[in-house]
């Protein structure tokens, strides 16, 4: 039997389709590539991260104006009882939607004592505290410390569950914009300070081994202080 080789068409027709294939496996390549990239989140730097949740915290807090009102609450003051700074932030705010693992758990016939155990009262309004010093066996840690109590309780100084919310920070320091100046401390219990909101938070922290401080501002969405009525401290419009 006579053996033929392959003819100038035939060859032409198995280049093409190499060709093909392989524009067609660079592009599913490519596809994969671009993909990943995207569903692949940007490193985010410590102090995007930091700042992000205070302000997201900030952006929810709130303040009743009923004097007799106990449940709800904005406390700017000091770890070291310095009545001239703060570096301790306390207060209510409402609360954010349950995430999925608290979905997830009433998915598995988990009891309500349960899930208010695990993950606190879902729906209540919650208390916040930030500060350079932690409740319990905290002291012995170092860091700066995010406190979540859900439900608040009314009393601002303990309770809730606590959390390391920056490892890594030096000082910290609070001031609070009352639609005209910045306050060291604000404190919505004591007598004096109205039942307000700051327009405003500015933070100012540093980080070890450095010595230029770092500065973030935070709006208060909730806040009625504007400069045509700033909320003023009483002592500070007797001064």
């Amino acid at each position: 039997m006579t053996r033929r080789g392959l003819t100038l068409i035939e060859l032409i027709i198995a280049i093409a389709g190499m060709v093909i294939l392989t524009l067609a496996l660079s592009a599913a390549y490519s596809a994969a590539l671009g993909w990943q990239s995207r569903s692949t989140p940007p490193p985010v730097s410590p102090d995007l991260s930091l700042e992000q949740r205070v302000r997201n915290l900030l952006r929810t807090a709130f303040i009743t104006s009923d004097e007799a009102d106990t449940g709800s609450y904005f406390i700017g003051n000091s770890s070291t009882n310095d009545s001239a700074s703060s570096d301790t932030l306390t207060f209510v705010r409402l609360p954010d939607p349950p995430d999925r693992a608290y979905r997830a758990a009433r998915i598995e016939d988990s009891t309500t004592e349960d899930l208010n155990d695990r993950f606190g009262v879902q729906g209540a309004p919650q208390e916040v505290s930030l500060s350079p010093v932690g409740i319990g066996d905290a002291p012995t840690q170092e860091g700066f410390f995010l406190r979540i109590q859900s439900p608040s309780d009314g009393d601002p100084t303990q309770g809730g569950r606590q959390s390391v919310l920056d490892e890594n920070l030096a000082s910290v320091r609070f001031e609070f914009f009352d639609g005209q100046d910045w306050q060291p401390t604000w404190d919505t219990q004591e007598t004096g300070f109205p039942r307000r909101l700051p327009s405003a938070v500015r933070m100012t922290y540093t980080r070890p081994g450095e010595d230029a401080e770092r500065v973030a501002t935070f709006p208060v969405p909730n806040s009625d202080a504007t400069p045509d009525n700033p909320a003023i401290p009483q002592t500070e419009e007797g001064a």
